[in-house]
């Protein structure tokens, strides 16, 4: 008689113990979450199904509110990870894409949509300022493993550009922000990004290393092409670094 592998016995009862959770109703869950959430300025409304597949009305103050749909996919259970199909709503944005939880870490897959400038509002008016565009999200690919790790990092973000006003003393100037390419990459030393115009002209590059030192470059060329004089003749405007984690 062959002895049970004690392995493959632990496997299957995490993972049917794990089938159990995501397949209670939501209702018999909520009230362990809410007031967690009611001190992050989260509430859930019409919430449905479980935590397999299901969705609800998540406000966040001050960002509103969004419709989430998720879908986890049962049968990678066995493989230890707990991926999340993931659809985010509202007349500001639509968002969806492909949530993976593992022992390694966690990923984001296929995410795709847009978010609206109103979206971002607590962000800008916080500096007085204003600004009007769309952000589009096409194919953002971001793995993270835990304690901070960066992995891979992919997809393009753009920036469709319109007018942004900033305020100057006691007024605001306004200006016509161009469209803004981005291109997600990832190396050894760690995450980049990579703005550029619609001629291939440099703006800006983003940097954010493996040991936690976030880079920002913002080139001539942006203020140029958004009929900001500034002095000098340098390629770049200004370059910062600080530590971000």
């Amino acid at each position: 008689m062959k002895l049970v592998n004690i392995k493959w016995v632990s496997l299957l009862l995490i993972s049917y113990a794990l089938a159990l959770v995501v397949l209670t109703p939501l209702q018999r869950l909520l009230p362990l979450v809410t007031p967690s959430l009611a001190k992050l300025g989260v509430t859930l409304e019409e919430t449905e199904g479980s935590l397999w597949r299901g969705q609800s009305l998540v406000r966040w103050q001050p960002y509103g509110y969004a419709k989430v749909e998720w879908d986890i996919e049962l049968l990678s259970l066995l493989l230890l990870e707990l991926p999340v199909q993931i659809s985010l709503s509202n007349p500001q944005m639509a968002v969806t894409g492909r949530l993976t939880l593992e022992p390694l870490g966690l990923g984001l897959a296929n995410l795709n949509g847009y978010v609206d400038d109103g979206l971002l509002a607590p962000i800008y008016t916080a500096y007085n300022a204003t600004l009007s565009g769309r952000l589009q999200l096409d194919g953002v690919t971001a793995t993270v493993g835990w304690g901070q790790k960066l992995g891979d990092l992919g997809g393009t973000v753009t920036w469709s550009g319109g007018p942004v006003g900033i305020p100057v003393g006691r007024e605001i100037q306004s200006y016509q922000v161009p469209t803004l390419s981005g291109q997600l990459s990832a190396s050894e030393a760690g995450w980049a990004l990579m703005v550029q115009g619609e001629r291939q002209q440099d703006y800006m590059q983003m940097s954010l290393t493996v040991a936690g030192e976030g880079g920002l470059s913002v080139k001539r060329a942006l203020a140029d092409d958004m009929g900001i004089q500034v002095p000098g003749n340098g390629s770049s405007l200004f370059d910062i670094s600080q530590k971000v984690f």
